[in-house]
């Protein structure tokens, strides 16, 4: 999915500049992760600037709240402080399973990083040598049929090509609503940008990806406004910018695209994640577009 979007930058220095198959790749390949880089790192930037403007005022709102409840409930600080007490025998009492847990998330740590080091292995290599490896999986057919497998593998390629652009429409579409539903909230811009970004970048993993940036844009609207009334129609507009985009813009404009109606792309996504979780929810649709 990401050599597809790669492969034109690359192609187009090789033909028109004269550039190395491998200089090119590499610029390509270099361009993705400082993009994404360069987006992480202002959506980081911009979140810890908006919430410092917003230390003082949570804290004072905190002070109140204890305050209020303090007044309306004296019997509450004993309860608090013996729930409190609580919390930390049972994290005394159950150490060992905590560090077992921390060390399994070390693990996936290490898992998920060299997994990405082998994507862009991976990802350089289909940009160099792509032609060359297609080439070569053409030739382990019957030679009667080479020529066909290379037809079928060439259409499949730009169906592939067709909708991993459709996809970064629809993330666009998504980061841009939810943002502008942010804005009208009195979200300052240097939090806005932050969530159209993460909204943008997390729109690429089905499910859990739209889930995470709506639960991020809320917080950081109630943090904002400390209004839990602001909160809600933050959710509310994360719940229905994604609901059209889901169920409305994803399939139309996929099935354009793909040339497969809008009612095939649900059943293949439900289908896919039924089978094999978000993983089969991001691949289900371009394979079967290919096939």
């Amino acid at each position: 999915l990401l050599a597809v979007v790669l492969e034109p930058l690359s192609a187009q220095l090789q033909n028109r500049w004269g550039w190395p198959p491998a200089a090119a790749a590499a610029f390509a390949l270099i361009g993705l992760i400082l993009v994404i880089a360069s987006l992480l790192a202002g959506a980081g930037t911009g979140i810890v600037a908006g919430f410092s403007d917003l230390t003082d005022q949570v804290a004072e709102g905190i002070t109140s709240l204890i305050e209020i409840v303090s007044q309306q409930f004296p019997d509450l600080q004993s309860t608090l402080n013996d729930a409190w007490a609580d919390a930390q025998n049972t994290i005394r009492d159950n150490s060992s399973s905590i560090l077992g847990g921390v060390a399994s998330v070390g693990s996936t740590v290490t898992s998920f990083f060299t997994g990405l080091v082998l994507t862009f292995f991976a990802l350089f290599f289909f940009l160099k040598d792509g032609r060359r490896l297609w080439h070569w999986m053409v030739r382990l057919s019957p030679t009667s049929q080479q020529t066909r497998v290379n037809e079928a593998g060439i259409r499949a390629w730009m169906t592939i090509g067709n909708y991993t652009r459709t996809q970064a429409i629809v993330a666009a579409v998504d980061a841009i609503g939810i943002a502008g539903v942010a804005m009208l909230l009195k979200t300052p811009l240097s939090l806005a940008f932050p969530i159209a970004v993460v909204v943008f970048l997390f729109a690429f993993i089905p499910i859990v990806g739209a889930f995470l940036s709506g639960f991020l844009a809320v917080i950081i609207v109630l943090v904002n406004t400390q209004s839990i009334p602001m909160a809600l129609l933050m959710l509310l507009g994360v719940v229905i910018v994604q609901q059209v985009e889901g169920n409305v813009l994803q399939p139309v404009l996929q099935g354009n695209a793909l040339n497969m109606h809008a009612l095939a792309i649900v059943i293949f996504v439900t289908g896919g994640s039924a089978v094999a979780g978000i993983f089969g929810a991001l691949f289900a649709v371009p394979i079967a577009a290919a096939i």
